[in-house]
């Protein structure tokens, strides 16, 4: 029982981390990218940049990950969940001296077709800015 459970739980755990796309509009395994923090004069940064607008070009039922990874660069995260879907995750914050800082996270969720479920996380925070909430999709 044990050893199955085990079993289980590593190939939930891969799944997002399969070696090859999974079919057409599918990017293969999202490469680990440190999220350590970066310094340099007057910031400090963690993630890589994007633009979160890129979202704005993404339909969900229409586009895909390659979409995804066209409109916002490479993802720095891979979430698997069930039934073949898994979630792609963007994110960096970069604080500024005197505090003025700025920052994008944005989540999406694929069916195992590869195609956009929705949205399912976006903040973004720009220097001086309100947070802006998550669009209507």
């Amino acid at each position: 029982m044990r050893a199955g459970v085990l079993a289980w739980v590593a190939a939930f755990v891969l799944a997002g981390c399969a070696a090859g796309p999974r079919g057409p509009g599918c990017i293969g395994a999202v490469p680990p990218v440190s999220l350590a923090v970066k310094n340099g004069p007057g910031y400090t940064q963690m993630g890589l940049p994007f633009n979160p607008d890129g979202v704005t070009a993404l339909e969900p039922g229409l586009s895909t990950e390659q979409d995804a990874v066209a409109a916002l660069g490479q993802p720095v995260g891979a979430s698997s969940v069930a039934e073949g879907r898994r979630q792609l995750q963007w994110t960096y914050v970069v604080g500024r001296a005197g505090g003025a800082g700025e920052g994008a996270q944005v989540a999406i969720s694929f069916g195992a077709d590869c195609k956009m479920i929705r949205v399912t996380y976006f903040w973004r925070q720009k220097p001086g800015a309100a947070v802006v909430p998550i669009p209507a999709h």
